[in-house]
């Protein structure tokens, strides 16, 4: 069996990516014959290529330049060429732009698939800030909705979102974004409340900027892993405060997963309502804090904050503000953290969620 995944990406590994991963490892999966993958930017493509990919071997590459608008069909005619020289059983699209790709080969070229997967890592109602692409993407989410044999969102808020612009509810699962630890480690930490750690986009929609010069004064050191638009931001705000800092600039993701298992402290995850996507998103950092006995520190918005605060596995906030955030710090207890980073991740981790997407 043949199977492809067709993605856009920001260069940081993602759900399409441990799901590769979950293909690739799974012992289980004995039918899966070749991976392969074919990967386009999803935006700045005057510095990045499209990639393909068989086994996480790259085997072709194509350098890519110009506007986004024309860059969707430069994308579509690689994603359909790729399509054509591989003849998958199994096309997996991680948004509904790649998808579309396997659809139009299925009705237009008279390919027959096992099954046409859309992997829908997250859902915005205001994707693009263009609106002719706004309203394309709505168009092909509803086409792809409709043709699609399996439709996967990762949180409920996005599945329900999906429903009413009609996805069939008898073809619909929902999976948070799985992760996987090679030999995780959940022996019992001491956790610094002055020591914070964060992982990810250095940008106004995360909020790490904000949330940094709002609560400075709890800071004795912070850990940076990331890249973003306000990275300089992020340098001048520490420095003028004086806070401690280790700043990591585009690591490879076992760098990270190797620093939070030594990290003793708080993983940020401060995600703000700037940008819609942030209220249906399923946070990987969030989940890989977790896992790694990192009790989390985050706001309300995505939909995982419920879990954290019901399970006590953080701090939840609501509103921004010093106090809120100070008093919740100083009350969380680490006790036992261990414990229920182990039953996390027993449920989180990718092996057990992606058993549930039959191929």
């Amino acid at each position: 069996m043949k199977i492809l995944l067709i993605s856009h990406s920001t260069g940081i590994k993602g759900p399409i990516d441990f799901f590769e991963d979950y293909l690739i490892r799974n012992d289980e999966n004995k039918n899966a014959d070749k991976v392969y993958k074919l990967e386009h930017p999803l935006n700045k493509y005057n510095t990045r290529n499209s990639c393909f990919y068989e086994n996480k071997i790259n085997k072709e590459r194509w350098t890519r330049k110009g506007s986004p608008i024309a860059n969707l069909f430069i994308d579509l005619f690689i994603s359909l060429k790729i399509i054509h020289k591989v003849h998958p059983d199994i096309i997996i699209g991680a948004n509904n732009f790649d998808t579309l790709a396997a659809i139009l080969s299925k009705y237009f070229f008279r390919y027959n698939y096992r099954k046409i997967i859309y992997f829908a890592s997250d859902f915005s109602g205001n994707r693009f800030r263009n609106i002719l692409l706004n309203e394309i993407y709505f168009i092909v989410e509803k086409i792809v909705l409709k043709k699609s044999d399996l439709i996967i969102s990762n949180t409920k808020r996005a599945e329900k979102k999906r429903l009413l612009l009609g996805l069939n509810k008898n073809k619909s699962l929902v999976i948070p974004n799985g992760i996987y630890i090679d030999k995780p480690d959940f022996s019992d930490k001491k956790i610094n409340k002055k020591n914070f750690i964060y992982i990810g986009h250095v940008s106004k929609e995360h909020g790490i900027v904000n949330l940094i010069s709002v609560i400075y004064p709890l800071i004795e050191k912070i850990t940076v892993i990331g890249q973003g638009d306000e990275w300089k931001e992020l340098v001048k705000i520490l420095r003028v405060n004086n806070i401690k800092h280790e700043l990591y600039l585009r690591k490879k993701h076992s760098f990270v997963i190797n620093k939070l298992k030594e990290f003793h402290g708080f993983g940020l995850a401060p995600y703000t309502d700037f940008s819609e996507w942030t209220y249906y998103c399923s946070p990987l950092k969030v989940n890989e804090y977790v896992a790694c006995g990192v009790p989390v520190i985050m706001s309300n918005v995505p939909e995982v904050a419920q879990k954290i605060e019901r399970d006590k596995l953080g701090v939840v906030y609501g509103d921004l503000t010093y106090k809120e955030i100070k008093e919740k710090i100083e009350r969380f207890s680490p006790k036992d953290f261990n414990i229920k980073a182990r039953k996390f991740y027993n449920n989180y981790n990718y092996q057990v969620l992606y058993k549930k997407i039959n191929l």
